[in-house]
């Protein structure tokens, strides 16, 4: 007689697969906050001071760092320290036991090692937990000059514990009608990054931008480039990327062109979470000629988001393209704008 616990091979399988995935959902971390409060659940993610810990009761809750006194859970997370160094473990026993921990924590003077934990990614993420999406769009008029202005912008990015993908573009778009005039300002943009040890990365690019106040028609260009972060904390970061490209140009006029670049790249980012809550990203690029002499290009862009409700803001945008030698020698060299309007984030 068989026994009522025997399951074919197929079935067994599917019983270990779905305990596994049981045994790894379980909410089975928990924070202490300092003031003694004990919440038990799975924790998220730590980014921007901000701890993302969910519960069965009360959903996602989020929990300033700073509140946080200890933190206890049984996966592995990739974590940042705020002396630039990645470490893989445990926020607990493993992690502290670490020497280069107990060596950092003596030289910053500190008994908490929480204070040298900035970031933390679960090495084992949900694909939607992975991804942000930011939207924007924005549309101005005025009558007495008879001017309107369209303006749209898109942000994805997808980030694992190796890799990250970056697809994001700007469309802006103004109509003249006393002079029967239009103006594009267009570019989509696509980056790849593979992360290294001590935060440096390695990565590939490409873009295809039109900007007919610079008599551009088009600009296609594909790279690769290094970077490093120079300095983070919980509420920033800093960096640079450096590479060689490729570019072919088309201009309004009909005129075409092949070149060679490198590519110098600083950009920082700051955030806020405190209601109101504030992301501030600025970087600034400068392309200089291989086979052209003395032309150099830069591009400086800054953006800030203001929070007006849960996750829409007001979003203000400025940005300068500079070109010492334009391929119509009639063309304009620089090009800058201001814009504004609202962005929904998730």
């Amino acid at each position: 007689m068989k026994s009522i616990l025997t399951l074919p091979p197929f079935g067994a399988t599917l019983l270990l697969l779905f305990l596994s995935i049981s045994l790894f959902a379980q909410k089975n971390d928990t924070i202490r906050l300092q003031n003694g409060d004990r919440i038990t659940g799975e924790f998220k993610k730590l980014e921007y001071a901000i701890v993302s810990f969910n519960t069965d009761d009360m959903g996602t809750l989020q929990i300033e760092w700073e509140e946080v006194a200890s933190v206890q859970t049984n996966k592995f997370f990739e974590i940042y320290l705020n002396d630039n160094s990645t470490y893989f473990g445990k926020i607990d026993s493993s992690f502290t036991g670490s020497p280069r921990i107990r060596a950092l924590m003596d030289m910053e003077g500190t008994e908490r090692y929480l204070d040298l934990i900035i970031k933390v990614i679960p090495i084992k993420m949900r694909f939607l937990d992975r991804v942000d999406i930011d939207l924007e769009l924005g549309f101005q008029y005025n009558k007495g000059s008879n001017v309107a202005s369209l303006n749209t912008g898109y942000n994805f990015y997808y980030r694992n514990l190796k890799n990250g993908i970056r697809v994001k573009g700007t469309n802006h778009i103004t109509d003249q009608r006393n002079e029967n005039e239009l103006f594009k300002k267009q570019d989509v943009n696509f980056s790849y990054d593979h992360f290294m040890k001590k935060s440096w990365k390695v990565g590939a690019f490409s873009t295809a931008e039109q900007n007919t106040e610079l008599n551009l028609d088009l600009r296609a260009l594909v790279g690769l480039d290094v970077g490093k972060t120079l300095a983070q904390s919980l509420h920033s970061e800093l960096q640079f990327a450096t590479g060689p490209l490729a570019n072919i140009e088309n201009s309004t006029e009909g005129n075409q062109s092949n070149n060679l670049e490198g590519k110098f790249q600083i950009a920082y980012q700051y955030f806020r979470f405190n209601y109101p809550e504030i992301k501030i990203t600025a970087d600034v690029t400068t392309y200089k000629s291989i086979n052209v002499s003395d032309r150099v290009r830069v591009d400086s862009n800054i953006n800030a988001k203001i929070e007006l409700i849960r996750d829409i803001y007001f979003s203000l945008t400025f940005y300068q393209k500079f070109d010492s030698k334009p391929l119509d020698a009639t063309a304009n060299k620089n090009d800058f704008g201001i814009t504004t309007g609202l962005a929904y984030s998730f």
